[in-house]
């Protein structure tokens, strides 16, 4: 039988959830109210959440394009950019074409020439750049 990712979650889901368990009956219960909660139908969606925890920063994935932008982006990592051996360089970049572009102010956006899959995914409508979010330090209003 061949798995697909579906199928692998619920199981490695209820795995995971019963891996606590000692008792075989309840661990034949947890399986089985496990793989009643995901959802049926042919068309997945995921929401993935990455935190690097310092191992790459938002300013060296999503990378101004725009000509001013991305000068002042230069001067500002002056020191980190030769480190990068020309991949930081404009003409390098991947360009995003959002959208909603117009709605920021002649802005534009790039990534990094080592995330083209990314980058495909972006362009193809299969995947989005959701910035600024995590646990908020103050209230907002």
């Amino acid at each position: 039988m061949k798995m697909n990712r579906r199928q692998f979650l619920k199981s490695s889901g209820a795995l995971a959830t019963a891996g606590g368990l000692s008792s075989l009956t309840a661990l034949s219960s947890t399986l089985t109210s496990f793989s009643s909660l995901a959802a049926a139908g042919d068309e997945y969606k995921a929401l993935v959440c990455v935190f690097l925890y310092g191992g790459m920063d938002n300013h060296d994935t999503v990378l101004p394009y725009d000509q001013a932008s991305y000068n002042s982006y230069a001067q500002i990592r002056s020191s980190l950019i030769p480190q990068y051996q020309g991949q930081r360089d404009r003409n390098n970049l991947l360009p995003l074409t959002p959208d909603n572009a117009a709605e920021f102010g002649g802005r534009a956006f790039a990534l990094p020439p080592q995330m083209p899959g990314i980058s495909n995914l972006f362009h193809q409508g299969n995947a989005a750049i959701i910035g600024n979010v995590g646990p908020l330090i103050t209230p907002a209003t």
